[in-house]
């Protein structure tokens, strides 16, 4: 059996800049976690790649997928440098989750461990829950087929 946790980033400042960095207070929430894992995966926002790296987390693999990255929703944070800010929509962002699901589903047949660090509304979105949750809070999902 394979085991899947998604976990949110770290700390930011909510500034109005694209892909923001975790803050110092998130640095030192994301050293308090600590795992080891046949595959981490990441969104290509910097702050899920920075909150794996400050963490103690040990991964065999890493993987960036932009299946994972946040809803594209207008705020800037959400999108890289130079992206546009085109507004995804509610059917597109639950069609870009489903593809991520059969993603992880293909990849619990080669690895017995899964750690995602993704952002709120995707973990919220993912797991079929209103709440969003605290930065470095972790979920566990189990796969079904």
């Amino acid at each position: 059996m394979t085991h899947v946790f998604l976990m949110r980033h770290a700390d930011r400042d909510y500034g109005n800049d694209f892909d923001e960095s975790i803050n110092e207070a998130g640095r030192a929430r994301a050293r308090g976690i600590s795992w080891d894992c046949d595959l981490a995966i990441v969104s290509p926002l910097r702050r899920t790649a920075q909150t794996l790296d400050a963490s103690l987390v040990k991964a065999r693999y890493r993987l960036q997928s932009p299946l994972c990255r946040e809803c594209l929703d207008g705020d800037r944070n959400n999108y890289l440098a130079g992206e546009p800010l085109r507004i995804e929509t509610a059917e597109d962002f639950g069609l870009r989750v489903e593809a991520f699901r059969d993603l992880l589903l293909s990849l619990t047949k080669s690895f017995a461990s899964i750690l995602v660090v993704t952002h709120g509304a995707f973990m919220a979105q993912f797991l079929r829950t209103e709440t969003i949750v605290d930065f470095c809070e972790v979920r566990r999902w189990e796969p079904r087929p």
